[in-house]
């Protein structure tokens, strides 16, 4: 996700990495300022061959499987992740994992 979040944030642009421990669970956030993603793109992200809008893509040997493979890890420790953006401002990865 944070090869994600350099690839597609301009020059100049933000990445943020917060990381909150909290009782059950440990919560982690990778943001990156860009061209987000829309909201139809993102119902689909997480899935397997998923490449989002394939002209804007910088990387033409992307497989589309490395959300799938984060999605699949963070599911097997017993976690969920989420995503989130707004075109032309950010795009947010959100996952947790429990802390036993």
């Amino acid at each position: 996700m944070i090869d994600n979040a350099v690839k597609f944030t301009p020059e100049g642009g933000e990445i943020s990495v917060e990381v909150t421990r909290g009782k059950t669970d440990t919560a982690v956030t990778i943001k990156n300022s860009g061209n987000g993603i829309s909201e139809e793109e993102i119902e689909h992200i997480f899935e397997r061959f998923y490449k989002v809008d394939k002209s804007r893509s910088l990387d033409a040997k992307s497989t589309g499987l490395g959300l799938y493979i984060v999605k699949s890890i963070v599911e097997m420790h017993g976690g969920e992740i989420t995503a989130s953006s707004e075109i032309g401002k950010y795009t947010s990865f959100s996952f947790t994992l429990p802390n036993e």
